[in-house]
C-alpha cells in the first residue's frame, strides 16, 4: 500500500507543472472582423549578452479572398547593460555608467536587434463538427471527440477541433525600435500559400513540454516537399490548413526567441570610447558643451516686442486627409476638392510627412504570380519618393525612421539558401536618406533592406 502514499503529492506537482506552463499565456479570440489580434509577452530568454529583458509580439492573423495574411509589431526592454568582449576581456557597460558622457548615452539609447527570429507556439480551440456515426471525418487528429448522441434517430459523434500550431517569424517581417518602443508594421504581408503559414500539429503532440517543434506529427510540409507533390495535391494541403485555421475561435499562445544578434561592432565601439574617455586618451565629445549652450539659450528672455523683429508671420499650412472614394482611397487637401493621390488605390497609410501607398488592383493582379504586396512611398504633395516599387514597409514609433525591403530579382524555384547579409552604414541623417541597407538571400530570392531616415524634426 506504500505505493499510494505518495500519489497525491506527484498529482499536485503535475497540475503545479502544467499551470505554470499555462501561465503567461495569451489567449486571443477572432474578432468581429474575423482576425486574430493581440499582443503577446515573450518566454524569458537567457540572453547571451545580457542586453534583452523582455519582449512583446502584437500580431495579427487573418484571411482575405482565401489568402493568408499577417502583420506584427514588436516591443522590446533593455536590461540598462551588456556584456562586450574587448581586448581579449569581458567588459560590462550599463547606461548608468556612461550618462556623463551625452554623445555614448545617445548611441547607446540607440541600440536595438540586428537580428531576431521568433517562434510563435499553442494551442487553437474552435468549432465542433457533428460527424454521422460510422463516418469519417477527415481532420480527426486535430479535433477531439466527444460523447456519442442522438438527433432524429440518427447518431452523432461530435468532434471539436483542439490542436497546437507553430509559426516562425523571421525578423524581415519585424521593425525593432529603440527599447521600450513599438516598432510597427504598416503593410500586411501574404505568404504564399496556406502551407507556407501556421503548422499544424495533431492532438497526439506532446502537449506539456513547450510545443515548438516542426516535426513529423505537423501536417504541413517542408518547400522541398511541397513543391515534389502534384498541383492537385497541394492544392488539397492548402484546403486543409484553411480549413483548420477558419474554424478556430481562440488561440492560446506563447513567443520564443529562435535567434538574437546585435550590432557587436557599435556595442564594441561605445566600450572602446568610454574606456578612451576614462583613461584621457581621447577628450570627451562636443555634446557636452553643446547640451550647456542649449541650456543658456533656453534660458533666455523671449523677444517679444511688437515690431518687425518680434513679429512672425502668420504661414497657414494646408492639411492633408485620406479620403474614401467606393473601395479606393485617395489623398487630398482637407476641406477642399482638390487631390494629390488619386483614388484608386486600395489602401494609404500616413507616416509623418510621407503616405505609404499600396499597388492598384491591376498592379496586383499583373506581379500576383511573383510577388503581389508592392508599395511605393510619396510625399505630401503626391511626389514619389522611393521611385522603385518595394514590397514591405514599417515605421518605429517615433515616425523618425521607415524601413522598406525591395526584391532585387524574381526566380520562381524557391528553395532554402543562408542568410547574407552585409550592413552598410550610412550615418548622414537627412530627409529620405539612406540610414542602414543590407542585402540577403531567402528562398533563392535577392531582398535589398533600407532604413530611410524620414524625420524633419530637430
Amino acid at each position: 500500500m506504500r505505493h499510494f502514499k505518495y500519489q497525491p503529492l506527484v498529482v499536485s506537482l503535475l497540475l503545479c507543472f502544467s499551470l505554470n506552463l499555462s501561465w503567461g499565456q495569451t489567449k486571443i479570440n477572432r474578432n468581429t472582423e474575423l482576425r486574430f489580434m493581440g499582443n503577446i509577452t515573450g518566454d524569458f530568454h537567457n540572453d547571451p549578452m545580457g542586453m534583452l529583458q523582455d519582449f512583446t509580439l502584437g500580431i495579427e492573423w487573418w484571411s482575405l479572398l482565401g489568402e493568408p495574411i499577417e502583420m506584427y509589431n514588436i516591443k522590446w526592454h533593455s536590461t540598462g547593460s551588456y556584456r562586450v568582449n574587448l581586448k581579449g576581456k569581458t567588459v560590462i557597460i550599463s547606461r548608468d555608467m556612461i550618462a556623463k558622457y551625452p554623445d555614448l548615452l545617445k548611441r547607446f539609447d540607440n541600440l536595438r536587434p540586428s537580428k531576431m527570429d521568433l517562434v510563435v507556439y499553442g494551442q487553437c480551440e474552435g468549432n465542433t463538427s457533428a460527424v454521422k456515426r460510422g463516418g469519417a471525418f477527415p481532420y480527426s487528429a486535430y479535433y477531439g471527440k466527444g460523447s456519442a448522441y442522438k438527433k432524429n434517430g440518427q447518431s452523432y459523434d461530435p468532434y471539436t477541433l483542439s490542436a497546437h500550431i507553430v509559426h516562425t517569424v523571421h525578423d524581415r517581417h519585424m521593425l525593432f525600435s529603440k527599447s521600450g518602443k513599438w516598432g510597427k508594421s504598416l503593410v500586411p504581408e501574404s505568404p504564399k500559400v496556406w502551407n507556407e503559414f501556421l503548422n499544424w500539429k495533431q492532438r497526439t503532440s506532446n502537449f506539456i513540454a513547450p510545443n515548438t517543434e516542426i516535426d513529423y506529427l505537423v501536417l504541413n510540409k517542408t518547400v522541398t516537399k511541397y513543391n515534389s507533390i502534384s498541383k492537385s495535391q497541394q492544392e488539397d494541403l492548402d484546403k486543409k490548413l484553411e480549413y483548420l485555421f477558419n474554424n478556430t475561435t481562440t488561440m492560446s499562445l506563447n513567443v520564443q526567441v529562435l535567434k538574437l544578434e546585435w550590432p557587436e561592432t557599435e556595442m564594441r565601439s561605445i566600450a572602446q570610447l568610454y574606456d578612451e574617455y576614462e583613461t584621457g586618451k581621447t577628450p570627451p565629445s562636443p555634446l557636452e558643451e553643446i547640451t550647456e549652450a542649449k541650456k543658456k539659450i533656453a534660458s533666455q528672455t523671449k523677444y517679444e516686442n511688437n515690431d518687425f523683429w518680434g513679429e512672425i508671420a502668420n504661414v497657414k499650412q494646408l492639411e492633408t486627409e485620406i479620403f474614401q472614394a467606393g473601395k479606393y482611397k485617395g489623398v487630398r487637401y482637407k476641406g477642399t476638392n482638390t487631390v494629390i493621390i488619386p483614388a484608386k488605390y486600395y489602401a494609404i497609410s500616413e507616416v509623418y510627412d510621407y503616405f505609404v501607398v499600396s499597388s492598384t488592383p491591376e498592379t496586383t493582379n499583373k506581379m500576383k504570380e511573383e510577388f503581389h504586396n508592392h508599395s511605393v512611398l510619396l510625399d505630401k504633395n503626391g511626389n514619389i519618393v522611393i521611385s522603385e516599387f518595394f514590397d514591405y514597409a514599417s515605421v518605429d514609433e517615433g515616425n523618425e525612421i521607415i524601413t522598406i525591403m525591395r526584391k532585387k530579382n524574381i526566380s520562381r524555384k524557391r528553395m532554402v539558401v543562408p542568410n547574407k547579409k552585409t550592413w552598410t552604414p550610412q550615418y548622414e541623417r537627412k530627409p529620405g536618406s539612406v540610414w542602414y541597407k543590407y542585402d540577403f538571400d531567402y528562398y533563392n530570392v535577392k531582398y535589398s533592406r533600407q532604413l530611410i531616415y524620414i524625420s524633419t524634426r530637430p
